[in-house]
């Protein structure tokens, strides 16, 4: 008798993890538009401006080889969130794709931001989360080549 008593409240207990594991979860990082469509890719450092979410852009390095960029850039371990979503920040170093329409995104370690030529400007676009260094460690590889 006690054992069935138990059971609702094992189920209960069992859904409430399901559920919270299931907030957040491996993904391949999901593009504004076709990779195919991809221009131009740049790294650019986000600076400040006096208005609410505008940057200014400082480019770090363009990236010559898109495909070899893109390959590596998809290995990167992604997770996807089932939160609000997160943006890019002043200060922030992230990867502009830029597209054949003009159109670009900001992809940054934990949000992104799309400029659409409808939309305008849309900063806290981004479910995707990359781990920190291993982002970091990816675009300052690129950097440092430009350096160089």
């Amino acid at each position: 008798m006690r054992i069935v008593k138990r059971i609702p409240v094992l189920l209960i207990v069992l859904s409430f993890v399901f559920l919270l594991s299931s907030c957040r979860m491996q993904a391949e990082y999901k593009f504004m538009r076709e990779p195919s469509s991809i221009e131009r890719i740049e790294i650019v450092r986000l600076e400040e401006t006096s208005k609410y979410d505008v940057f200014s852009e400082k480019t770090l390095a363009t990236v010559e080889d898109a495909d070899s960029f893109l390959k590596g850039f998809k290995s990167l371990k992604c997770r996807l969130y089932y939160t609000a979503p997160k943006g890019v920040h002043s200060g922030e170093t992230v990867i502009k794709f830029v597209y054949t329409n003009d159109e670009y995104e900001f992809v940054g370690m934990y949000g992104s931001a799309y400029n659409t030529t409808v939309g305008g400007f849309v900063n806290y676009r981004g479910y995707y989360y990359f781990e920190k260094e291993e982002f970091t460690s990816f675009i300052e590889r690129y950097i440092n080549v430009e350096k160089h």
